[in-house]
């Protein structure tokens, strides 16, 4: 399922503001500091909004979002997989993979080869 589909289920304005915040820097992720000062919370406080609201922290929250949106590019452009990570926040392939791979159960680089394999 994915993060936004998680988030609808939310009426909660702060956290969908800071979901807002989110998703205007997934390829260059805010900090919790910045997210906490944003909220005006408490970290612990903003940490369990989101809990109650989406059933995850902030930050797995936003990797979540990070990280669907790279599955997105990854099936819908001719990106390469270190732009696709780049695109996510990501400094390094291997970790895009290896957080990838915790998601999603497969290595984005077999999901870009059997898209590959199915467009021919």
């Amino acid at each position: 399922r994915s993060s936004l589909a998680a988030l609808m289920q939310s009426r909660n304005p702060a956290v969908v503001e800071l979901v807002k915040l989110m998703n205007d820097h997934l390829d260059e992720p805010l900090e919790m500091e910045d997210l906490v000062r944003t909220a005006g919370y408490s970290r612990r406080h903003l940490e369990r909004m989101f809990r109650s609201a989406v059933g995850k922290t902030p930050m797995e929250f936003y990797r979540s979002l990070r990280l669907d949106r790279g599955r997105n590019l990854l099936s819908t452009t001719n990106m390469t997989l270190m732009e696709v990570a780049t695109a996510c926040g990501y400094t390094s392939v291997s970790h895009f993979s290896k957080s990838f791979r915790a998601r999603f159960g497969t290595p984005p680089t077999r999901l870009k080869q059997g898209i590959a394999t199915a467009r021919r």
